[in-house]
């Protein structure tokens, strides 16, 4: 199967979003497993209803995680074009037009979390 204008990281995205998916389906099928044991093989409803909840729980979280997996792309593009912005260029302002320096933060500056040690005032 050839996809058409995929690069081989897209291609390993798309693998790896239908395996999480086949993931879920074997969830799935172990739950159905454990409700059957809990339901026809045993009298221990209560012992054996505990693996069933389990695997209910993770064959939803699963599910749940399949169904934002396509809407996380946006956000890693964004992050990822965020990531590279620490350099103004001359039309950028900021810095007087000097084109490659580097935003130096204030000396009374308090870094904080994600800001790489730059700190805000």
């Amino acid at each position: 199967m050839r996809l058409h204008g995929r690069s081989g990281a897209g291609l390993l995205a798309i693998i790896a979003f239908f395996s999480v998916g086949l993931f879920v389906i074997v969830a799935a099928a172990v739950r159905i497993y454990y409700l059957d044991v809990a339901l026809r093989q045993t009298y221990d409803v209560t012992g054996e209803g505990a693996h069933v909840w389990a695997w209910v729980a993770v064959n939803a979280n699963l599910g749940i995680i399949c169904g934002c997996l396509p809407w996380l792309k946006p956000l890693v593009k964004t992050w990822r074009g965020r990531r590279g912005s620490g350099t103004v260029g001359p039309s950028g302002g900021g810095n007087g037009g000097t084109a490659g320096v580097r935003n130096r933060p204030h000396p009374d500056a308090v870094p904080t979390i994600g800001s790489g040690g730059r700190g805000r005032v």
